[in-house]
């Protein structure tokens, strides 16, 4: 997969200009894990030495078929600095959820198992993904509404946020409309198994339309707050909305990839977060001209669901192109601007320039 700069690349210019407060929004995780939000991590101007990347693997064939793919667990994206993951015994292991409600709940790992399950598909992407990156991945996920939980606990009215603490002491808070929302998830399952340690067994959350920073494994202790507050990453100066912007990438051809059929087709992925994917356009001439490209769109909610798209391309003489992706969402947000821009341009609240590769036509 092509990527415009990687994570180790952007850590070491934010340790170089003095700009360690930016580094490492998704998070960390050891080996074998995906980048989600943790703590227990080094002070900031040491992190660029500590992190290290593993994008998600994709399938080869996305865009070719007439549904979309999923990643596999392990091929999950990665971004490491070495803070390990908790060990969770499963048995003892308790949900607290307390604050400013009528009865706070302490719940077992099978206790919420019993409850009504919701399964969904759901993309997850880092914050600070950079253009074209891997930080990426989808997954099919099955827990409970959070609501559902809220009801249980009665929300006192002065309630505005939940605060949600991790085994690991990482922390972030969402607005209690977001917690309320039906696609807010609670999840214990992915992709037909257990939810693996690496990606926070027994619970994380699964909330509608955010980065993966504001999705915290490991979960423990959900409190309801009656004041605003800034999570773990926030303080250091991530967006505290952290809403996933519109974004595209190309994953074949690959950069520098050299073509030599007649007609090649042209594929990616593609995603809006809450506002929904409405169309993908795809440029031949470094964005002088656009074609609208073929959709494949996920299950429902589909706006939480990458969406696939494949352009076939009927490639003219021999020569060197520049391919262009662009995304447009259901609120008329259209990507601007081709590559990336210094640090990768996600600080404070992600990115949505455009992708661009590098096309060989050669035919001899």
């Amino acid at each position: 997969m092509s990527k415009q700069i990687t994570r180790r690349e952007w850590l070491k210019w934010s340790a170089l200009l003095g700009a360690g407060v930016i580094a490492s929004a998704c998070g960390p995780a050891s080996p074998g894990g995906t980048a989600e939000p943790s703590s227990n991590t080094a002070p900031p101007s040491s992190q660029a030495d500590a992190t290290s990347e593993q994008g998600s693997q994709q399938p080869n064939d996305i865009g070719l078929g007439d549904s979309i793919h999923y990643t596999a667990n392990n091929n999950f994206y990665i971004v490491d600095i070495g803070a390990g993951h908790p060990q969770i015994d499963p048995v003892s292991w308790r949900l607290t959820l307390d604050g400013k409600v009528n009865h706070p709940l302490t719940l077992s790992l099978d206790q919420i198992k019993a409850m009504p399950s919701i399964t969904q598909s759901r993309t997850f992407e880092c914050i600070s993904n950079p253009v074209g990156g891997p930080l990426i991945g989808n997954a099919v996920w099955v827990g409970v509404r959070m609501k559902d939980l809220l009801n249980q606990a009665g929300v006192q009215p002065s309630a505005q946020e939940l605060l949600v603490r991790s085994a690991d002491d990482f922390y972030t808070s969402i607005p209690i409309a977001l917690a309320m929302d039906d696609n807010a998830l609670l999840v214990y399952a992915m992709n037909g198994e257990p939810l693996p340690r690496a990606h926070g067994f027994p619970l994380r959350s699964v909330w509608p339309g955010r980065y993966g920073m504001k999705q915290p494994r490991w979960i423990m202790h959900i409190e309801v707050i009656d004041s605003p507050t800034r999570g773990y990453w926030e303080q250091q100066g991530w967006s505290n909305e952290a809403t996933i912007k519109v974004n595209s990438q190309i994953l074949f051809p690959q950069s520098r990839e050299t073509i030599s059929t007649p007609t090649y087709t042209i594929r990616g992925l593609a995603h809006a977060g809450l506002a929904g994917l409405k169309k993908v356009e795809v440029s031949t001439d470094n964005g002088s001209s656009w074609n609208e490209a073929t959709l494949i769109r996920g299950p429902e909610p589909r706006q939480l669901v990458w969406t696939e798209w494949r352009y076939d391309w009927k490639a003219p003489a021999d020569g060197r192109y520049v391919l262009v992706a662009r995304a447009t969402d259901n609120s008329g947000v259209v990507q601007q601007g081709i590559g990336d821009t210094l640090l990768g341009g996600t600080f404070p609240d992600g990115t949505s320039r455009m992708h661009a590769v590098t096309a060989i036509v050669k035919r001899a």
